[in-house]
């Protein structure tokens, strides 16, 4: 068994954090325990404690990670671009599906893991989320606004909603229940939605 002098502080931090996810990544969310990851890691299960509150906290902080490779490769998206700002919604669409399908386990601890009802979520979680919105924000600020009563922020938070709601159902089979479509097509088909409404100029459209 490892002594906990044989790593620093912040070593020992960010082990626990990526055995994490890789527990996530190859077996599940359900998988996931102190005892696994002390384990794998070589202490024993209180030592986590010293570093981490409680589960839920080790699987917030893989959870950065998780939303950090999908900012890197929405950014990596934007900066070969050559898109207009609804192409690049739509561009973003299909980043945020790849993304999602190529991390599914991780995207399930994202989104599917139960943290106490009355825990503190950190600042620093809520800015990344309001880094991947902004991502879309800025294109909904290069259209025309036709509707008045929606920001590009707003417009860019429904975006998210809904792309993120039917990926969701995907997920767990369920989706097919409601409707008999590809799944690309339906998540194209909402981001024209909220581009439409969003530039729309008439009660008509």
């Amino acid at each position: 068994m490892a002594r906990r002098s044989d790593h620093t502080r912040e070593e020992l931090h960010d082990m626990i954090v990526a055995t994490a996810r890789g527990i996530i990544v190859e077996h599940g969310i359900a998988r996931l325990s102190t005892r696994a990851i002390a384990g794998a890691i070589g202490y024993t299960p209180g030592t986590l404690y010293q570093h981490f509150k409680d589960i839920s906290e080790i699987v917030l902080h893989v959870n950065e990670q998780t939303m950090l490779g999908l900012v890197e490769e929405m950014a990596k998206a934007r900066s070969t671009a050559t898109d207009d700002a609804r192409g690049m919604i739509h561009k973003y669409a299909d980043v945020y599906l790849d993304y999602v399908r190529s991390n599914d386990n991780a995207w399930d601890a994202l989104f599917h893991f139960r943290r106490p009802s009355d825990e503190f979520v950190p600042e620093w979680y809520l800015d990344l989320i309001g880094k991947l919105i902004s991502l879309v924000e800025e294109c909904f600020a290069d259209l025309e606004r036709g509707n008045e009563l929606t920001t590009p922020l707003q417009a860019a938070q429904m975006t998210w909603a809904s792309v993120h709601s039917v990926c969701s159902l995907e997920g767990g089979g369920r989706l097919k229940m409601i409707m008999e479509r590809d799944l690309e097509t339906v998540i194209h088909q909402l981001v024209d939605v909220h581009i439409k409404a969003y530039e729309c100029k008439s009660a008509m459209c």
